[in-house]
């Protein structure tokens, strides 16, 4: 089927599931649609207009300004490569590409783009290893507060219902999450957790010590 047929519940599944998002903005740059920001760095809709420059790596953003400033002046499509720091403070790789579409008199109408997911050196250099090894490993690596908290709120599941779907108890994962808990959870609870995000489409990295990462599975459902 050509994807031109695909309605667009049904096509923006098939970006994600390829590891892509989708983003709008009108003529004059104004953010439209950008559903995945909030997840993808933790920066609100509302704030991204004047905030997402933030969220990229300090070394990128004069270089990705310059970038889109240009392709913005002239009409010209956009295409450029930049670290996004996620909502579980890791800067990762992306590329960042759109094209604008026009009225019948040549004027832009809009900008349609799409934010890609690269493969990170710097992140295999760390030893990323991802969720299947890490879930299903009995000496699986312990996960800090953050990447816990982030995983659940990437998935948006209550600390009930992340109980419910791993078999951990609601006062562990509590625990978990906490900065100043003094008692780490025990490695068949984190594995069991592991093993509940991954069934959900959530993927990790870590360094054989410590999980030092979450992101979109491609095979998230």
């Amino acid at each position: 089927m050509a994807l031109t047929k695909l309605g667009q519940n049904e096509l923006r599944s098939w970006l994600r599931d390829t590891g892509a998002y989708s983003w709008t903005l009108d003529a004059d740059g104004r953010v439209g649609d950008c559903e995945f920001w909030p997840t993808l760095t933790g920066q609100s809709l509302v704030d991204a207009p004047t905030s997402w420059r933030e969220a990229l790596h300090p070394d990128d953003r004069e270089r990705v300004r310059a970038a889109w400033n240009t392709a913005f002046v002239h009409g010209q499509p956009y295409n450029v490569d930049m670290r996004i720091l996620c909502i579980d403070g890791i800067y990762r790789w992306f590329n960042v590409r759109a094209s604008p579409t026009r009225l019948p008199d040549g004027r832009v109408a809009k900008w349609i783009g799409l934010t890609m997911g690269l493969n990170d050196p710097a992140s295999t250099h760390r030893g990323s290893r991802g969720v299947a090894s890490v879930a299903d490993n009995p000496d699986t690596a312990a996960m800090p507060p953050a990447i816990a908290r982030a995983a659940r709120a990437m998935m948006d599941w209550s600390a009930e219902e992340l109980s419910k779907r791993s078999g951990v108890s609601v006062s562990t994962i509590r625990r978990l999450e906490r900065d100043d808990s003094a008692v780490s959870a025990r490695r068949t609870s984190t594995a069991r957790l592991l093993r509940a995000y991954a069934d959900a489409g959530l993927r990790f990295a870590d360094d054989g010590t410590a999980i030092n990462g979450v992101r979109w599975s491609r095979n998230r459902r």
